[in-house]
Protein backbone atom coordinates (compact mmCIF):
# COMPACT_ATOMS: atom_id res chain seq x y z
CA UNK A 1 0.00 0.00 0.00
CA UNK A 2 3.21 2.42 0.32
CA UNK A 3 3.53 2.23 -3.33
CA UNK A 4 -0.19 4.08 -3.29
CA UNK A 5 0.63 6.45 -0.70
CA UNK A 6 3.78 7.40 -2.55
CA UNK A 7 1.42 8.28 -5.96
CA UNK A 8 -1.49 9.48 -4.28
CA UNK A 9 -1.46 12.57 -6.17
CA UNK A 10 -0.76 10.81 -9.51
CA UNK A 11 -3.53 8.63 -9.24
CA UNK A 12 -5.98 11.32 -8.95
CA UNK A 13 -4.86 13.47 -12.15
CA UNK A 14 -6.53 10.15 -13.44
CA UNK A 15 -9.58 10.63 -11.91
CA UNK A 16 -9.60 7.56 -9.59
CA UNK A 17 -12.13 7.93 -6.57
CA UNK A 18 -11.74 4.42 -5.14
CA UNK A 19 -8.79 1.13 -5.70
CA UNK A 20 -9.82 -2.37 -3.84
CA UNK A 21 -8.26 -5.64 -4.08
CA UNK A 22 -9.89 -8.84 -4.06
CA UNK A 23 -9.48 -12.57 -5.19
CA UNK A 24 -6.50 -14.65 -3.34
CA UNK A 25 -4.85 -11.46 -1.35
CA UNK A 26 -7.19 -10.89 0.45
CA UNK A 27 -8.26 -14.10 1.68
CA UNK A 28 -4.46 -14.68 2.28
CA UNK A 29 -4.65 -17.45 -0.16
CA UNK A 30 -1.94 -15.89 -2.89
CA UNK A 31 0.89 -18.61 -4.24
CA UNK A 32 4.08 -17.44 -5.78
CA UNK A 33 2.28 -17.42 -9.22
CA UNK A 34 -0.95 -15.59 -8.03
CA UNK A 35 -1.36 -11.95 -9.62
CA UNK A 36 -3.04 -9.25 -7.46
CA UNK A 37 -7.03 -8.61 -8.46
CA UNK A 38 -7.30 -4.71 -8.24
CA UNK A 39 -10.84 -2.66 -9.05
CA UNK A 40 -10.33 1.15 -10.07
CA UNK A 41 -13.20 2.93 -9.70
CA UNK A 42 -13.53 6.35 -11.85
Amino acid sequence: MNLLEKNRDKIKQYGVKKIGIFGSYVRNEQTNISDIDIIVEF
